[in-house]
């Protein structure tokens, strides 16, 4: 009998213990739910601001690496470029909604230092570039065809600069592109 009562004695303890130990579990468990539920998912649903004119920091310009053939007759007359513009308030690129976008190209590759006349230069405003515009997961772009005829080359290279002119008259000014003008 005493051993019974023993058994039944020590029974009670874990009993009371696993009832403890399960209570602590439930409460810790209801804690992360709750955390969980109260911390909730934060989206922002804020509309990016209009770019200002002073929202361009930067312009990426990127161009096949050889001139095209846009005409019937033998020899490079073209390039095709993809620009991306900027800006610190955003990661991702951003429409060009202001001021004017001019896209030069030079004979050769001439020295930054002393930038000579270009042979040619293309100008956009923000109406001109909406056809040009395109979307990807970098944000937005602009895709250019360009001709420069009826130039003859004595250079076997032409070099490309993309610059913003905010309305303001602030120049942002891409990186040079040099394109090979000899693979046809």
């Amino acid at each position: 009998m005493l051993t019974k009562q023993f058994k039944k004695n020590r029974r009670l303890p874990m009993s009371i213990a696993m009832r403890c130990h399960a209570w602590r579990a439930s409460l810790a468990g209801a804690a992360c739910l709750a955390a969980l539920v109260l911390s909730g998912c934060a989206t922002n649903t804020k509309t990016p601001p209009r770019n200002s004119p002073s929202a361009i920091s930067g312009l990426n310009l990127l161009g096949l690496p050889v001139a095209i053939n846009l005409d019937d007759r033998p020899g490079a007359d073209g390039i095709v470029l993809r620009l991306f513009a900027t800006s610190q308030a955003s990661p991702r690129a951003v429409p060009l909604r202001s001021g004017i976008l001019e896209i030069l190209a030079y004979e050769g590759t001439p020295n930054p230092a002393a930038w000579p006349e270009p042979f040619h230069c293309w100008t956009f405003t923000p109406a001109e570039l909406i056809p040009c515009e395109f979307n990807t997961l970098l944000g937005t772009g602009y895709k250019f065809v360009l001709n420069w005829l009826p130039r003859v080359f004595h250079s076997n290279r032409v070099t490309v600069i993309a610059r913003y002119r905010t309305p303001a008259g602030n120049p942002v000014t891409s990186a040079p592109s040099s394109i090979t003008t000899s693979a046809y």
